[in-house]
């Protein structure tokens, strides 16, 4: 498979921590993959997060996206980047609460000038996949939690960005919520090709990820890949059970 994501050496220092926030880390991601970060609070994975997406920069080292360096982007030229090749979920949502869930949706189209007729025939498609359909004319408050999380999910992947950068995209939710989130990104990395990069603490949504990385004290400790024989309860136990020996 094609590398998507290349991250080469990477050092991010912070003066009042006792160790590197990223230390030395190094790491790539293929085109289609699903990939879960898991570590405690302070492992540095909300770090590496914000340094792969052009949110933050590096001390040391370098990243490439579809064979771009990101490292020294301007600014400017960030903006520009995340705009066009970037999708983004957070666990908050980050929905205007003064639009619509249509009007929500139309931003990321509308900021890359497509048509309002290719626009709405975008939202309808994918709304119908996330069975968010009869929502469109809502506005995010008349929403559960659930439904304002696929709502997020649909703005991030609506322009087809090369890779969907997931920050604990269920920690705000329920478990019934939860599961339906975590199986309608399934549904985008599986049936849509999209590339995943989720960092979670919840073992549940790290379970239907491709791929687990784990850090510690900003390195890369441990890691593993589910089998195409194993169901996802059996890779959910290899997660807890690594997570259980990392807090030991």
């Amino acid at each position: 498979m094609k590398e998507l994501l290349s991250i080469k050496n990477v050092v991010k220092k912070y003066e009042m921590a006792e160790y590197n926030a990223l230390d030395n880390v190094s790491f790539s991601i293929t085109q289609g993959e699903f990939v879960a970060i898991m570590g405690a609070s302070g492992s540095g994975k909300t770090t590496l997060l914000n340094i792969a997406s052009t949110i933050d920069k590096t001390d040391c080292g370098e990243i490439y996206i579809k064979g771009r360096n990101i490292t020294n982007m301007s600014d400017s030229k960030a903006a520009d980047f995340r705009k066009d090749e970037l999708g983004f979920i957070f666990q908050e949502y980050f929905l205007l609460d003064s639009l619509t869930v249509r009007e929500n949706l139309s931003i990321p189209l509308s900021l890359l000038s497509k048509s309002k007729d290719k626009i709405d025939e975008k939202i309808e498609c994918l709304a119908s996949k996330f069975d968010m359909l009869n929502q469109l004319e809502k506005y995010p408050h008349q929403l559960s939690g659930g439904q304002k999380q696929r709502v997020a999910v649909i703005r991030a992947i609506i322009k087809e960005p090369a890779i969907i950068f997931a920050d604990e995209p269920t920690g705000a939710l329920d478990s019934n919520s939860t599961e339906s989130v975590m199986n309608h990104l399934h549904l985008v990395n599986k049936e849509m090709n999209s590339t995943i990069m989720m960092v979670t603490h919840d073992i549940y949504a790290a379970s239907y990820a491709s791929r687990v990385i784990f850090f510690k004290d900003g390195k890369i400790v441990n890691g593993i890949v589910k089998d195409d024989l194993d169901d996802r309860d059996t890779f959910q136990n290899q997660i807890y059970k690594i997570m259980l020996s990392m807090s030991k």
